[in-house]
């Protein structure tokens, strides 16, 4: 028959491989590799199967390099270290045993290149590429990388009776820090592109500028996202612009950045103190210590702001008026809040899938639940709502509160359109949004709204919360 034929033919071309002496018939069992050869585990990446910081870790290894993952995996493995507790895990996996003898023959042979004194062994088991390292001074460039963009966390150890140090023992000599991984925010590396689009489509170009230089920058002050994201943004208008169009670009990104920071899209964090380099004594040798951590490029500046001390000192004249005052606070430091952004992202496609199901029953209905959402996240992470709880009794009531919400609260997070058409209605906006509230309310498979207080007879039009 036809298929007989066909398998012979196959035979017969499969066999001549596996007899000839130089093929391997356990490579036909290894040909089929998910990730196609590529090593997506470091050295120190956990034995145990654990998804969140298998993912975790990938990403840091896709955005920032291998060795930055040995890092990130050792803090994950090991927990909250210090410096010298990092170095001994990493050199514990990473460094080969090598005996006397070679180390005494190489030091005898001619180094190739004529810049070095002396020949050098490799102490690694693996290269770079794969995450081993053994030089302190890669570990701490990988810290730097790692603390900049928010995915490790410093902090001053505790004491002896379990009480936090005192932030004033940070310019002591013998300050040790500890070093703890931010997981979740590793696991939205790979969100960041839908960052800078939701950006875009909220905030126009401005607002995609500065989440797009923030993102790639990890934190930066007032003054550098201001002066970035006017280069990104005139990177695409000309070549040849004016001073004076230059500040008018500048002012759209300031009423842009002032925005966002009252929507709680960007939020204040310290500074990076300077770390101690005193701990690089118990493993260096010979190695010479840096005189700096990072040092910042005098020449990085893009042309477009280019002899700009007449634009600087405008720009911060303009981020010292008393419009700006009470949100660029002098010297804060910035930084993307991934979780505002999630919460936003995650109320738009909640509002699909309840547009999908309930919108034939219920006008409006996905709109309505997106907007409860975007309300609630706003008063879980915007500064406007943060300042109106003053007192304790205030915050307790707020977090008891924090998802709940009336006709009135939501109103201002519709679309423009959707408003309109309630407004048009008999009755007023208020009164039709708690109708189509209540209504939503007495849906229970899937559930989507749940009615805390009546509305009929409230002063408020009710009180609802989202069930997710």
């Amino acid at each position: 028959t036809v298929a007989s034929i066909q398998l012979i033919h196959l035979l017969s071309l499969l066999i001549p491989r596996f007899l000839t002496p130089n093929y391997n018939f356990l490579t036909v069992c290894n040909m089929s590799n998910t990730f196609g050869g590529f090593t997506t585990t470091s050295p120190l990446s956990a034995l145990s199967h654990n998804a969140l910081n298998d993912l975790a870790s990938n990403c840091v290894r896709d955005y920032f390099g291998p060795t930055c993952q040995t890092v990130f995996d050792c803090l994950i493995t090991q927990g909250p270290s210090t410096l010298s507790q990092l170095m001994i895990k990493i050199r514990t996996r990473c460094k080969r045993d090598i005996n006397p003898e070679r180390s005494r023959l190489v030091e005898q042979m001619t180094p190739l290149s004529q810049r070095r004194s002396r020949a050098n062994l490799n102490l690694t088991r693996g290269n770079e590429e794969k995450g081993f390292i053994v030089n302190i001074s890669a570990v701490r460039a990988a810290l730097i990388v790692l603390l900049q963009h928010s995915l490790v966390k410093a902090q001053l150890p505790p004491k002896a009776d379990g009480t936090a140090s005192s932030t004033t023992a940070i310019d002591g000599k013998n300050v040790k820090f500890q070093y703890t991984v931010e997981l979740e925010r590793a696991v939205h590396l790979q969100r960041f592109p839908r960052y800078v689009e939701y950006a875009r489509k909220t905030y126009k170009e401005e607002g995609a500028a500065i989440v797009e230089e923030l993102l790639v920058h990890g934190r930066m002050t007032s003054h550098e996202v201001v002066k970035c994201s006017t280069e990104c943004v005139g990177r695409y208008l000309s070549d040849d612009v004016s001073d004076e169009e230059k500040l008018v670009l500048a002012q759209k990104i300031i009423d842009a950045f002032k925005t966002m920071v009252d929507d709680g899209f960007l939020e204040i964090v310290d500074p990076i103190g300077r770390a101690p380099v005193n701990e690089q004594e118990e493993y260096d040798g010979n190695e010479k210590p840096e005189e700096k951590l990072m040092e910042e490029d005098a020449d990085d500046d893009d042309v477009f702001m280019d002899g700009g001390d007449k634009i600087d000192t405008a720009l911060q004249s303009i981020l010292k008026a008393q419009k700006y005052k009470k949100s660029f606070i002098q010297g804060a430091v910035w930084r993307v809040d991934y979780k505002m952004f999630h919460a936003s992202l995650r109320s738009i496609y909640l509002g699909r899938l309840v547009t999908e199901r309930y919108n034939v029953k219920v006008p409006f209905s996905g709109a309505i639940v997106s907007a409860a959402l975007k309300f609630t996240a706003s008063k879980e992470f915007s500064p406007m709502f943060k300042m109106k709880s003053a007192t304790e009794d205030e915050r307790q009531r707020f977090l008891e509160e924090k998802t709940v919400f009336t006709p009135n609260d939501v109103m201002n997070f519709l679309p423009q359109t959707i408003l309109g058409e309630l407004k048009n209605k008999a009755g007023g906006a208020r009164t039709n949004l708690s109708s189509l509230l209540t209504t939503m309310a007495q849906f229970n498979y899937p559930p989507t709204i749940v009615e805390v207080e009546e509305a009929q007879g409230h002063p408020d039009g009710g009180k609802f919360e989202i069930a997710t």
